[in-house]
C-alpha cells in the first residue's frame, strides 16, 4: 500500500488496544510519499527505499523524520547496507521501518480504521529496534541475523 498525501500515520511503537493508548514515535500528517526514492544520507552513504515520506515542509526533526519502509521478503539487504541504515539515523531523524508483504502485520501493522501504523522492527537514533526495545546490534551483520532468524520463524 502506497501511503497517500491525504492519509494521516500515527508511526507508534506501543499500541495498547484495550486503553487506545499511542507512544507516538513519528506523526505523518500530510507527509508526501513516493516509491523507490534514493536518499543521499552524506557523501558516501546513498540508500535505496521502497517508500519514502517525509514533511510537507521539507523540514527535519525528531517530530518529523524521515521515514523510509524496506521490504526485506523481496530483496534482502546487505551488511553494508544495513551498517549504513544505522549511521543514517544517528545522525539524521530518520526512521527505517521493514515490511514482509507476503506475511501482512509481521513487521509493520496497519490500522486503518484507527490510522496508525505500529513497526516490529524499526532502525531509529542507530539502533535495530524491536517494538519498543533498542536491540543490541551494532553492525549489519548482527541486523541482517536478526531479519533471517525472524523470517525463518514466519515459515
Amino acid at each position: 500500500m502506497l501511503i497517500s498525501e491525504s492519509y494521516r500515520f500515527i508511526i507508534a511503537n506501543k499500541y495498547d488496544t484495550s486503553v487506545s493508548s499511542v507512544i507516538t514515535l513519528a506523526d505523518t500528517d500530510g507527509y508526501f510519499w513516493d516509491q523507490f526514492i534514493f536518499r543521499d544520507y552524506s557523501y558516501s552513504i546513498n540508500l535505496a527505499h521502497d517508500i519514502f515520506g517525509m514533511s510537507p515542509s521539507c523540514s527535519t526533526s525528531e517530530a518529523n523524520p524521515y521515514i523510509a519502509v524496506e521490504v526485506i521478503d523481496k530483496v534482502m539487504p546487505s551488511e553494508e547496507t544495513f551498517l549504513h541504515m544505522l549511521e543514517a539515523t544517528e545522525n539524521l531523524p530518520c526512521m527505517i521501518c521493514f515490511d514482509v508483504v507476503s506475511t501482512p502485520g509481521a513487521f509493520l501493522e496497519i490500522n486503518e480504521e484507527k490510522c496508525y501504523c505500529k513497526p516490529k522492527y524499526f532502525i531509529y537514533d542507530g539502533s535495530l529496534w524491536k517494538d519498543n526495545l533498542r536491540l543490541d546490534c551494532d553492525t549489519g551483520t548482527a541486523v541482517k541475523e536478526v531479519f533471517i532468524n525472524e523470517l525463518s520463524s514466519l515459515s
